[in-house]
């Protein structure tokens, strides 16, 4: 009987080992999720300036949380508290929100570029493109370049219409 007893002992301090490390684990694991919450609600508000439209935004937030709490099983806890399914929707919203943004900036700034340089290929990517558009020395020429062209074709027209003019004759202003 007492070997019995010992047994049982030793069997209860094991289970109270085995609670105690579960207990660790299921706190630490609290931790990091209350951790990557926080951080996960810092990132989407550093991406605030995005959301335009608070309604459509909240709209949208809400139709992904109940697709995320449809699509999940009664295993996973997670997606079934709606302040954690909420702020992982509000966050990959303002994601899509972001892409769609610079979308528009590259589609603006491709305009642009086939304006000033129609015959150059446009560059693959925004940050291809921002990186020609930020040599500024490159833009500035251009222009210089397109403004003394149309200079100069538009003093070939009016010479054109009028020859007698003599604009020939005079010179430049320097002598």
């Amino acid at each position: 009987m007492k070997d019995r007893i010992a047994q049982m002992e030793k069997d209860l301090r094991s289970t109270y080992a085995l609670a105690a490390i579960i207990n660790k684990k299921s706190e630490t694991a609290a931790n990091v999720e209350r951790y990557a919450l926080t951080e996960l609600h810092k990132a989407t508000e550093s991406l605030n300036f995005i959301a335009l439209n608070r309604a459509e935004e909240s709209k949208r937030v809400h139709e992904r949380v109940n697709a995320l709490i449809e699509l999940s099983s009664a295993k996973e806890i997670f997606w079934r508290e709606h302040s954690k399914a909420s702020a992982v929707a509000q966050f990959q919203d303002r994601v899509q929100q972001v892409h769609h943004f610079f979308d528009k900036c590259y589609k603006a700034m491709r305009v642009v570029w086939k304006t000033m340089f129609p015959l150059n290929a446009v560059p693959p990517t925004l940050l291809a493109l921002m990186s020609e558009f930020g040599n500024a020395k490159k833009i500035r020429d251009l222009v210089h370049a397109q403004v003394f062209a149309g200079a100069r074709f538009t003093l070939a027209l009016v010479l054109a219409r009028y020859p007698s003019a003599g604009f020939k004759k005079k010179g430049t202003p320097q002598g």
